[in-house]
């Protein structure tokens, strides 16, 4: 039902072109691992010159905060209140971004959804640092898959940068 959904949502927004999702994380708690917005806008307007439409999920929660700088996009916030809506949108889209965070745990456990979760330490971060990975176990600092995922799902270990979203960008249309 949810993909219906995603289905109906598209066609009543007239988006017929490939969907990139980026799924911000702007919280209080561990706030040093939020999302860097400013250069998340620029990788959308890039991408967007290249006929990709960028569509933005805000953090559950900030989700209805405006964040006068997005206002040029695609701001779709039911997701947030909707794990089966979030879902269905991941998979219906071409490629989904993510800092470290909950949604990403989601994408994971999903083979239908394609992802890249960017900067995965976050020096001085309580659940992000070199040291909670290493305490953790089942990813190494620098692996680029979890064992158990399928498909394109990577970790990106580089900070979220414009020029680093989009080479990670430029190396997933390389693989499709």
């Amino acid at each position: 039902e949810g993909v219906r959904q995603i289905k109906l949502w598209k066609k009543s927004h007239n988006l017929t072109g490939n969907i990139v999702t980026i799924t911000l994380r702007r919280y209080l708690y561990d706030s040093i691992r939020n999302s860097n917005v400013g250069e998340w806008i620029k990788f959308a307007e890039r991408i967007s010159s290249d006929n990709f439409t960028p569509v933005f999920i805000p953090d559950t929660f900030t989700c209805f905060e405006q964040d006068n700088r997005l206002n040029d996009f695609i701001v779709f916030k039911e997701p947030c209140w909707n794990l089966g809506l979030r879902m269905a949108l991941y998979e219906e889209s071409f490629v989904n971004f993510f800092g470290p965070g909950g949604p990403t745990a989601f994408a994971h456990l999903n083979k239908n959804v394609t992802s890249i979760c960017m900067n995965q330490v976050v020096p001085g971060s309580l659940q992000s640092s070199e040291e909670s990975y290493k305490k953790r176990g089942g990813v190494s600092v620098g692996q680029r898959k979890y064992g158990f995922v399928e498909g394109y799902q990577v970790l990106s270990w580089e900070k979220d940068t414009v020029e680093n979203i989009y080479s990670e960008f430029n190396k997933f249309l390389s693989n499709h």
